[in-house]
C-alpha cells in the first residue's frame, strides 16, 4: 500500500478546541496612570482568593501592583484601577492569584503574562 501509485494518503491533526481560551486586555494611561482591564473566560478564583494585576515597569523595577478583580460564572470580570503613581512606563501586565485583598509583592506562579 505504501508504494501504491494510487493510494491516498491523509495527515490528521487534532480539531480546534471548542472551549474558549482565557483572556486578559488591559488599557493604560500612562500619564494618568489609569488602569482598565478586562477578562474573558478565566476562571473563578478560589474561596477567599482574588486575581491581581502587576504592572511590569520598563525600567526593569519591581511588578506593581495594579489592582485585584474577581470573575464571575462566566469567567468575565472587569477592573478600572488608579495607580498611585501616574507616569510610569510599562513594558507590559501579569496577573496572579492573590489573597482577596492583594499583595505587596506578586505570589507565584503567573497565571497569565504577555504573549509572544
Amino acid at each position: 500500500m505504501l508504494k501504491d501509485p494510487n493510494a491516498q494518503q491523509v495527515v490528521l491533526v487534532p480539531t480546534k478546541s471548542l472551549q474558549r481560551q482565557p483572556q486578559v486586555k488591559t488599557i493604560y494611561v500612562r500619564d494618568k496612570g489609569h488602569v482598565l482591564l478586562t477578562a474573558n473566560n478565566l476562571a473563578q478564583p478560589p474561596a477567599k482568593k482574588a486575581y491581581q494585576l502587576w504592572l511590569l515597569p520598563a525600567n526593569g523595577g519591581e511588578p506593581m501592583p495594579a489592582g485585584v478583580f474577581k470573575t464571575d460564572w462566566r469567567g468575565h470580570g472587569m477592573m478600572l484601577h488608579y495607580m498611585q503613581t501616574a507616569g510610569i512606563d510599562a513594558k507590559g501586565f501579569a496577573v496572579t492569584i492573590e489573597p482577596e485583598t492583594g499583595s505587596e509583592r506578586p505570589t507565584p506562579p503567573i497565571v497569565m503574562q504577555p504573549g509572544n
